[in-house]
């Protein structure tokens, strides 16, 4: 078996089907196919690991987003709780204080909606943040509809009804001392009656401005009635000008307290509704948004945590797995370079030698293949063919000399036998002569 065989016969089917494959392709086709695939691998590794970093890029970007939407919705939440604290506070006391904590907090939380709207990109989100914008928006139309009414209902209350039901007691308390000096028992009778009850329409507006208490406002009512017969009564018994002048200025009190209580009364409840209606139903809207907002930034987070996690995982095995290919991919394609190109040229050397030591019956592996090992092969092949020749030349040539020697010995045999036998006839004709003349000799 050649040397060729055996190196054949000891590899796999598929390095030999490998090796088979690449024997058509020259060398530097051989290694720039071999660079190519390891550069494959590397660029489908980079590429991988590119993709991975990309995909992790734009998680870490809406991680990022998230947290800063959640950082949006907790201070437009804080914010607003804050505002509203002092709202009602406001709504309560009517403190001047809390109405400018009012104005700074909106201030701020206003800010923070217009940030959402820039930064957040998701429609679902967004709406979230408008609904919330425009909930803000009319509570704070709701607060400054309450700030005025609190104000005129404050301003109503201290300079108008709290003096007046005061001099209306002083004037009747006058009107009773002016009546007890002359003697006059049924106006004296009537002014105490109209004191006891512009007393407790003092007291129950007090109550139902201080407490809120609407039960009282129908006491207030019925005891305005009766205070107005009475004062119808107190004026047909009056008998001096000072109680006519008293009583005067009471009806003119009383008329100006009487509106005045109804102007304040319907702030009253207006204030009571945007109180309690308006501005909750504002604020649920608002806590409600910026709630969920937080909610879903936080599951939105714990998804892109969990995404970028599997992502790295799964990109750290894909890099590992192609990692492991790549070697044995590029172990493999070395090997069957180095076999496909080293195996030829072990078997051509070998032939070599064997030609240089003389043997010209050596096969010439190789000989069918393409590329520049094959055109050795052929080349020694005409170095071998050439080799035979010589020697059949070289063995005619001895073929030939010897043939004549062969010939040239015969001929001088030949002419050997020839001068043998040319000689001998003159040997014999002077040994007859010799013969004759001795016996000529002789007879002479």
């Amino acid at each position: 078996m050649t040397t060729s065989a055996k190196l054949k016969s000891g590899m796999p089917q598929s390095l030999n089907g490998i090796g088979g494959l690449l024997n058509g392709w020259k060398i530097g086709t051989k290694i720039l196919f071999g660079f190519l695939a390891v550069l494959l691998l590397f660029s489908l590794v980079s590429g991988n690991a590119y993709r991975s970093f990309v995909n992790v890029g734009v998680d870490v970007e809406k991680f990022a987003e998230a947290v800063e939407e959640a950082a949006i919705a907790a201070k437009i939440e804080v914010g607003f709780l804050k505002l509203r604290a002092h709202a009602r506070e406001y709504g309560l006391t009517g403190v001047r204080a809390d109405a400018e904590a009012v104005g700074k907090l909106s201030v701020e939380v206003q800010k923070e909606i217009d940030l959402g709207l820039q930064v957040i990109k998701d429609p679902a989100h967004r709406a979230k943040v408008e609904e919330i914008g425009e909930a803000f928006a009319g509570y704070m139309a709701f607060f400054g509809e309450a700030k005025r009414l609190k104000i005129e209902h404050d301003t109503l209350v201290r300079d108008r009804l709290f003096p007046e039901g005061e001099k209306i007691v002083r004037d009747l308390e006058m009107v009773i001392e002016e009546a007890e000096r002359e003697g006059n028992a049924p106006a004296v009778k009537l002014a105490n009656s109209a004191l006891e009850h512009a007393l407790l329409i003092r007291l129950y507006t007090n109550i139902l401005i201080g407490q809120r208490d609407e039960s009282f406002a129908e006491k207030t009512e019925a005891e305005f009635v009766i205070f107005e017969k009475t004062l119808k009564a107190l004026k047909g018994i009056l008998n001096t000008d000072k109680e006519k002048t008293l009583f005067a200025e009471i009806v003119e009190l009383f008329n100006d307290y009487k509106k005045t209580y109804e102007t304040v009364h319907k702030d009253e409840l207006k204030l009571q509704k945007l109180l309690e209606t308006d501005l909750v139903t504002k604020a649920k809207i608002i806590v409600a948004d910026a709630e969920w907002m937080q909610h879903a930034a936080e599951k939105e987070e714990a998804r892109l945590r969990a995404e970028t996690e599997e992502i790295i995982f799964n990109s750290e095995l894909v890099i590992l797995v192609v990692s492991i290919m790549g070697l044995a991919v590029g172990l493999v394609m070395a090997w069957s370079l180095g076999r496909a190109t080293s195996r030829p040229i072990v078997a051509m050397t070998g032939a070599m030698e064997k030609l240089a030591d003389g043997d010209l019956e050596v096969g010439i592996p190789a000989r069918d293949r393409k590329d520049e090992i094959g055109l050795m092969a052929a080349a020694m092949q005409v170095f071998k063919d050439n080799a035979l020749q010589m020697k059949k030349m070289e063995a005619d040539r001895i073929e030939q000399q010897r043939k004549a020697e062969e010939e040239k010995r015969q001929a001088m045999h030949a002419l050997a036998d020839d001068f043998q036998n040319r000689v001998g006839g003159i040997v014999e004709t002077v040994s007859a002569s010799s013969t004759e003349m001795r016996a000529t000799a002789e007879a002479m």
